[in-house]
């Protein structure tokens, strides 16, 4: 048997890592795993294809009650001009609101995994940190399919307080 010195700090760091890797959410995810940030963005599609969603003339998500309620604002609607409206079929609503300027767009969602941690706290430590380098970030459990370097270090950690 060959024995490595570290410091104090090192090892006290690789024992705190060891316990926390242990007693931490894996959320099911099989070792050896790791932790990383997710970030979503919204893609454009074809129409038809994909999610759709209805924006307004500066590109801002609105609903389609939103959209009802400018309507009737805009065109000064009364209560007979109101029930006339719910009453038109959704492709003929759909026309009326893009005469009003809003628009259907179609998108999927793009995931991006960046980074990498052992801990979940290390990884919500750097979201404090950085979260405004990120777009809608989450930490999101990966798992380190054969990879030997991964498995290798993992077990190390976990055996460490054995």
């Amino acid at each position: 048997m060959k024995k490595i010195e570290v410091s104090d700090e090192i090892y006290t760091r690789l024992i705190e890592i060891s316990k926390e890797m242990k007693s931490q959410d894996n959320r099911y995810t099989a070792s050896p795993f790791f932790y990383q940030i997710r970030t979503t963005k919204e893609v454009p599609v074809p129409e038809g294809c994909g999610e759709e969603k209805w924006i307004d003339e500066d590109g801002v998500e609105v609903s389609k009650e939103e959209m009802e309620e400018q309507l009737v604002e805009n065109r000064n609607m009364s209560y007979d001009s109101k029930v006339e409206f719910n009453n038109l079929t959704d492709a003929e609503k759909e026309y009326e609101y893009e005469e009003e300027g809003f628009r259907k767009v179609w998108f999927n969602y793009d995931y991006n995994y960046e980074n990498c941690f052992f801990t979940e706290s290390a990884a919500n430590s750097h979201l404090k940190v950085n979260k405004h380098n990120y777009i809608e970030p989450v930490t999101y459990v990966n798992h380190a399919y054969r990879n030997p370097e991964m498995e290798f270090l993992h077990k190390f950690l976990f055996n460490l307080t054995e």
